[in-house]
């Protein structure tokens, strides 16, 4: 289990609002369910937010939304992150940059997230609702590379679509100027058979793990699967990240409406924006920390550390409690 007292990144929703209008978006689950009409937390609270993140010994603070560059004084947040000696994580769409924003940038993020959903221009802007999305990212990604981010990353939601063309996806991303490409499981499932099924886990497994030979660039599942949905766990878990940094086992968010939850889609409130230890501490997040709940087969697992028995919000949302089985778990 995790040992550490405190979270090791704050995760805080600057910026309710954004351009996009993606399908699969986190924030229709939590606060934008009915909108993005949320007030934006104070530059105050945020500053707060950050003073207790490094008062604890939180290591990384990250910037996210909706889309946090529509932020009116954004950079005065990432230069106060900056003063306080943490580590600086932004999230963004990066609809908005261009050569200015990157001369801005330069010497405030330490890394960096764009989401690319698709290797074709037009279904990319069918995704995101957002002309010339696509042509938008690639040339951040450049800009972020000239300006010399440590570490810059993509994200793709595996859609079914998705992994069938993986390998159109890949020739795109890994010629990029990038470190690691991220896929995620889709977490806007309405049902069971929304979800990714143990046949398209076992295709982007494959996908990735050959892959995998041809680029020295990281390329991973970035969240939670049960390693136990394929016949062969052992393949999954080398290309999986496990459910380590999902649900609160190791983050927390801040999201604009003051609630510390545990994820960004888990609409649970923990705390005010400050109470980082409360939140932590909280008797209902503990418990799923603890792993208890999960099945025997799940607590005999060699691989219960990072697997976690998979998401704790696909559990609630397709098998109606957070302590259930995930819809993937193989019996």
């Amino acid at each position: 289990m995790l040992k550490s007292i405190e979270p090791i990144e704050i995760m805080i929703e600057t910026e309710p609002g954004c351009n996009f209008k993606c399908d699969f978006c986190f924030n229709k689950e939590s606060f934008a369910k009915k909108g993005r009409t949320n007030k934006k937390l104070s530059i105050d609270t945020i500053k707060n937010i950050i003073n207790e993140s490094a008062r604890l010994g939180i290591k990384i603070i990250r910037f996210t939304g909706g889309e946090p560059l529509f932020r009116e004084n954004i950079f005065d947040l990432l230069k106060y992150a900056r003063q306080q000696g943490l580590e600086i994580r932004l999230n963004t769409n990066a609809s908005l940059f261009n050569e200015e924003m990157a001369v801005k940038l330069f010497g405030l993020i330490d890394n960096v997230l764009i989401p690319i959903e698709s290797w074709d221009k037009k279904r990319e802007e069918s995704i995101t609702g957002y002309k010339y999305s696509l042509s938008k990212k690639i040339k951040a990604i450049k800009l972020l590379s000239k300006i010399k981010v440590p570490r810059i990353r993509v994200g793709t939601v595996a859609t079914k679509e998705n992994i069938k063309n993986f390998d159109k996806l890949a020739n795109l991303i890994l010629k990029l100027p990038i470190h690691e490409w991220e896929v995620y499981r889709p977490m806007n499932v309405k049902n069971r058979e929304q979800d990714l099924q143990k046949s398209d886990i076992e295709k982007l497994v494959k996908k990735i793990i050959a892959v995998k030979k041809k680029t020295k660039k990281r390329v991973l599942i970035a969240n939670a699967i049960p390693f136990c949905a394929i016949d062969q766990p052992e393949k999954l878990s080398a290309v999986c990240a496990g459910a380590l940094y999902e649900d609160g086992h190791s983050r927390l968010v801040v999201d604009p409406r003051g609630f510390i939850k545990p994820h960004y889609f888990i609409d649970k409130k923990l705390g005010a924006p400050t109470e980082i230890i409360k939140a932590w501490q909280n008797p209902w997040l503990k418990k799923i920390r603890s792993l208890k709940y999960l099945p025997a087969k799940c607590q005999a697992c060699q691989y219960l550390e990072t697997c976690r028995g998979g998401s704790r919000y696909l559990a609630k949302k397709i098998n109606g409690s957070f302590f259930a089985p995930d819809p993937l778990f193989t019996k």
